[in-house]
């Protein structure tokens, strides 16, 4: 599934992508098995988290972190061979910076 987010606080690049944020959208999405996170074009965009942690605390989550161009391609590689499947995806793409 890909959503139209707009962070709840201040957000810039710096200090990033929180992780209560995707906490936040996993609990409203508990069936996410593969959470895409796009950097931005420029590789602006921090992930204010541990995410090798956050995998580790998560087994059952993949957690693809890539720039915007081929996060875009991996979510879409992703969606077309698994969403038949079932397999319930997650993308956050910063289109920016």
């Amino acid at each position: 599934m890909a959503v139209t987010w707009f962070p709840e606080s201040p957000f810039s690049c710096f200090p990033g992508f929180q992780r209560k944020t995707l906490e936040s959208w996993l609990a409203r999405y508990p069936e996410t098995k593969v959470v895409v996170l796009s950097r931005g074009v420029d590789r602006m965009l921090q992930i204010a988290f541990d995410v090798e942690e956050f995998r580790s605390a998560n087994p059952g989550i993949e957690v693809i972190v890539e720039d915007t161009v081929p996060a875009v391609a991996t979510y879409n590689r992703l969606l077309r061979e698994n969403g038949s499947n079932g397999v319930a995806l997650l993308g956050f793409f910063h289109s920016t910076c």
